[in-house]
């Protein structure tokens, strides 16, 4: 398991118990026996432990602590909502003495394939449970699809069950290859970059609760509830209701504060989402109008933050409002300025 995750967990678990919050595992040893040998048993494993180098080892004082550690451990699957809305948890028997040789495997397929995979196991049967996290409302899957020709793929698009939208990515207003001609002069696209394109023709404003569902030929179909804040009451008795979760260390988890943050994102003209919900992540994004003056879309541009540099940002975000004041204007959105006297 990385360190952002265990950090997180630690953070997160019912009963923090004062572990440090910058390891990469944790492991719970408990002695069982003959009370006259215990003392013995744990001189040993305290022996074996500094002998491989471990970081610190710790020894339950009374019973009531005991009860604590053990009541943090069984806290180790609900605390992973702090860090993921979803997870496939898998359920596997190895033999010990292959356990580092796994670990370093679930290890290499997390860096492969771009997944956050939690590892909480019972070490001494070789029970083993990978946590593969993911966000299933995210647009975005672990794995990115390769195959597909992106400038000929129907999709299509249903509200409350109803088709709504059926039609060929050839058909969108700004083709694929204008896209990635224009990006290509203001950043350097790298295999593994991700652009978010937005929807071919067919567009259809949507209320809170509605169903979407989005099918793509070739890939499957995503399924989702619109929830949509109108007014700053709504979106607080939202957020009483279901929080703030934390996705990373700058991740906005105070409400007066991510108001203060709408004030500002409003002002601007523009949002920022500095690793605030993926750790190496960093993202510019602008409002969609259209001509009744209600935002309908959105569009961002996300990338490495080590190429996301806050010159770049700024850059960007000044771009990304022009981009976003044109596109409104296709839709016949027209700004309302003052007349000053």
């Amino acid at each position: 398991m990385n360190k952002p995750a265990k950090s997180s967990t630690l953070r997160a678990a019912a009963f923090p118990v004062g572990h440090p919050k910058d390891i990469a595992a944790l492991l719970l040893i408990e002695v069982d026996g003959i009370f006259a040998g215990i003392d013995e048993q744990i001189d040993d494993i305290l022996t074996i432990c500094r002998r491989h180098h471990v970081r610190e080892v710790k020894v339950a004082q009374s019973e009531e602590e005991r009860a604590r550690w053990w009541a943090n451990r069984k806290t180790g699957f609900g605390a992973m909502g702090a860090i993921s809305t979803d997870y496939l948890v898998q359920d596997g028997v190895i033999p010990r003495s292959r356990l580092p040789e796994v670990l370093n495997e679930i290890a290499n397929i997390s860096r492969k394939y771009g997944l956050l995979i939690a590892n909480i196991f019972h070490a001494g049967d070789g029970n083993l449970h990978p946590l593969v996290l993911f966000d299933a409302s995210k647009p975005l899957g672990p794995v990115i699809e390769t195959e597909l020709d992106p400038l000929s793929v129907s999709v299509k698009a249903r509200v409350n069950g109803v088709e709504k939208q059926n039609s060929p990515t050839e058909l969108m207003i700004i083709s694929i290859s204008k896209m990635i001609s224009y990006l290509s002069h203001v950043m350097t696209l790298q295999p593994g970059d991700v652009i978010l394109t937005g929807s071919p023709v067919g567009a259809e404003l949507v209320g809170p609760g509605t169903v979407i569902e989005c099918e793509v030929d070739g890939i499957g179909t995503l399924r989702n509830t619109f929830v949509a804040a109108k007014a700053p009451a709504v979106a607080a008795e939202i957020i009483d209701r279901k929080g703030l979760p934390r996705h990373t260390d700058w991740t906005i988890t105070d409400r007066e504060a991510f108001f203060r943050e709408l004030d500002t994102i409003r002002q601007n003209g523009y949002a920022l989402d500095l690793e605030e919900n993926e750790y190496g992540i960093r993202c510019v994004a602008v409002p969609i109008f259209d001509y009744t003056g209600s935002v309908v879309a959105a569009v961002s541009v996300f990338g490495p933050t080590i190429r996301m540099t806050d010159d770049r940002i700024m850059r960007l975000a000044a771009r990304m409002r022009q981009i976003g004041k044109e596109l409104s204007a296709r839709l016949g959105h027209r700004p309302i300025h003052s007349v000053q006297p």
